[in-house]
């Protein structure tokens, strides 16, 4: 019998005596009080099925949530649930990087472009203080040249 992945089993006879299993000790003592009484702790992600054969009963374990399908992921990768939590984690960043850089580009260009004006507007300005200084200074030679 082969039996999915994450689903163990506990093999009981007609007098509640383990034949074989698959179960570890807590798990044995939970499937051996869901057969004989039908009782499920409601705490646990774990569910019981019992299956009644001719002469004996097998006791089902399997796993409700995300689980792989591949047995080397498990070996490999945190668990479904916390690899699902750290990509849309990892998602959002990206996206909100992304989305800054984009549009600091769009405003980066459009500051510079703004700054560039002025600085083209100070230098004029500088030039033409410049040109106005050396006029002075031509200005000041004259007179001082009809002076002496």
């Amino acid at each position: 019998m082969r039996l999915p992945m994450g689903c163990k089993y506990l093999i009981l006879d007609k007098n509640y005596q383990i034949v074989e299993t698959s179960l570890e000790n807590d798990d044995i003592d939970r499937a051996m009080e869901y057969a004989i009484s039908g009782k499920i702790n409601e705490n646990l992600n774990k569910q019981y099925l019992l299956v009644t054969r001719e002469n004996e009963y097998v006791v089902l374990q399997y796993y409700i949530g995300s689980q792989f399908i591949n047995e080397w992921l498990y070996k490999h990768l945190p668990s479904p649930e916390v690899l699902l939590y750290v990509l849309i984690g990892l998602n959002c960043i990206a996206v909100c990087a992304i989305l800054t850089s984009k549009f600091a580009k769009e405003y980066a260009v459009a500051a510079l472009s703004s700054f560039l004006k002025q600085q083209n507007r100070l230098h004029s300005k500088i030039l033409s203080l410049k040109w106005d200084t050396q006029k002075s200074k031509n200005l000041k030679m004259s007179l001082r040249s009809f002076l002496q």
